[in-house]
């Protein structure tokens, strides 16, 4: 998601009086068209490589079934629902309706508020959801790949992949979530004004 490119199209708006909002929602609606685009774009681009990726899954699973135990069939699972998790929430992040377009500005503000917050909670909730998922399914593949190592190999193991999944978890907070989570709250504080200006 671009929020950079959004946030700077939002900047360059300016918060006028009631008599000038037809223009300004023009301008609002063809900022939010074009960031809608991309979000669209690239939600069909996940979803085609997240159902590449369920095909060749499957076709792993039926092929080692018998060689493993249910550590590796819950890893399984548990990578599905991982996947199916976070393709629900990045869909969601798309506006698919587009009755929109005739409401009234403090209406269609709104409506780009509650998506705007939507992706703020995408990052401070469900990636640390994610992050879980991702910890547990590894825990499980994990055990049942090192069941014939010994016990030092195989809690080391876990715990690398334990300190990995951490690892990616803090610099994704430290900085591009950071960024992002800046960008939302900037494009939100000026929706708020921008609305309280068409309530004058």
């Amino acid at each position: 998601m671009n929020f950079e490119d959004l946030k700077y199209s939002w900047k360059s708006q300016q918060v006028t009086s009631p008599g000038n909002s037809s223009e300004l929602k023009l301008k609002l609606e063809t900022d939010w068209n074009k960031y809608q685009r991309k979000v669209l774009r690239s939600n069909i681009l996940l979803s085609i490589c997240f159902a590449l990726t369920f095909a060749g899954i499957a076709c792993f699973y039926f092929y080692y079934r018998d060689k493993f135990g249910i550590a590796f069939q819950l890893s399984i699972v548990f990578l599905y629902v991982l996947m199916s998790v976070y393709m629900a929430v990045t869909w969601k992040s798309y506006a698919f309706r587009r009755d929109h377009r005739t409401a009234t500005s403090t209406d269609y503000i709104d409506y780009q508020l509650q998506k705007l917050r939507w992706q703020r909670q995408i990052l401070t909730t469900y990636s640390q959801i994610y992050a879980v998922l991702l910890w547990l399914d590894l825990m499980c593949y994990t055990w049942e790949i090192t069941k014939h190592g010994t016990a030092t190999f195989r809690f080391t193991a876990m715990i690398i992949f334990t300190l990995y999944i951490a690892g990616i978890n803090m610099w994704h907070k430290l900085t591009k979530r950071k960024k992002a989570l800046e960008a939302i709250d900037t494009i939100v504080a000026e929706l708020d004004e921008l609305k309280q200006g068409f309530a004058k």
